[in-house]
């Protein structure tokens, strides 16, 4: 891997990761609540302004894989799939060893759920450097979106071994320990991502917590967590998650608010029913502990 490329375009996986990588796959209709997923509702006109400026560059210089990476992420970023395709096979045909680009690459096959394609990248990367944290990073991606677990938490271990600070690993695995019942650990990792990074995603998930889990309810804890998230983005989760901490603290009319804001960033019709639950006075927890098994209908 060319160390010279390596600070940038870490920076724009990192931004990527942070924007577009739901931690597992899942239609909007399953909004959550086993694990915590993120949909990015991106500004285009900032995308496009950005990959303006990286066309610009490369214009100059066609062959810089820095500026091609990032200016791929970008297209991956609005769904202009076969122009990032052609910004990453290129960065891999002028350079071989660039494991930068097999993982640029795998990011975009992961994010359209080709594991298979992903895979064959991740294996690519790892042959020319087994040391670089974010093949593995990438690996246990992959073996989460195919709900393998044990792979998915072996990888996330190897990552978090040769880069102890990247607060992503520590934020997907995290995600796994969640959805195999190891709450405990789970928020150990969630609060270890945000020791490294205030990740609005990481507070959210801790929230969520906080909100749902009997045996580790705290209200106060949730609410200036949902709270922070929503100041730093307001993503259509992070905006329930902070109405289910308002109606917790029994203000249902900020609760129904802030869900009918939710709705109208999405149209996803989960904002409408938990607006319902709100509208009869519950919180979701209360809801949830009389509707055990309608919870599953909601998602």
């Amino acid at each position: 891997m060319k160390k010279s490329i390596y600070i940038f375009t870490t920076i724009i996986v990192a931004i990527f990761i942070a924007f577009y990588f739901k931690v597992i796959k899942s239609s909007d209709n399953n909004h959550r609540k086993n694990t915590c997923r993120y949909t990015k509702n991106s500004d285009n006109n900032e995308v496009l302004q950005t990959i303006a400026l990286l066309s610009n560059e490369l214009a100059n210089d066609p062959n810089n894989e820095e500026y091609l990476i990032a200016r791929g992420n970008y297209w991956t970023i609005i769904d202009e799939t076969n122009k990032a395709l052609i910004d990453f096979s290129k960065v891999i045909r002028l350079n071989s060893y660039s494991v930068d680009g097999y993982l640029a690459r795998a990011n975009m096959f992961l994010k359209y759920d080709n594991t298979d394609l992903a895979f064959k990248d991740i294996l690519s990367a790892l042959k020319i450097d087994r040391d670089y944290y974010l093949s593995y990073f990438y690996a246990g991606l992959g073996f989460l979106y195919r709900n393998d677990l044990t792979n998915a938490l072996t990888n996330f271990n190897i990552a978090i071994e040769k880069n102890p600070s990247y607060s992503y690993s520590y934020l997907n695995r995290g995600s796994v320990y969640q959805l195999l019942g190891k709450i405990n650990l789970a928020i150990i990792d969630f609060e270890k991502a945000l020791k490294y990074e205030s990740i609005p995603d990481a507070m959210n998930c801790l929230a969520w917590i906080y909100l749902t889990e009997k045996n580790f309810m705290n209200v106060d804890n949730a609410f200036a967590l949902a709270e922070k998230a929503v100041l730093l983005e307001k993503r259509p989760q992070y905006l329930d998650t902070l109405a289910c901490a308002y109606a917790e603290k029994g203000d249902f009319e900020k609760a129904i608010e802030l869900e009918k804001e939710a709705y109208n960033l999405s149209s996803n019709n989960y904002y409408k029913k938990v607006m319902d639950i709100f509208k009869n006075k519950l919180t979701y927890s209360d809801w949830k502990e009389k509707n055990p098994d309608l919870e599953k209908n909601i998602k």
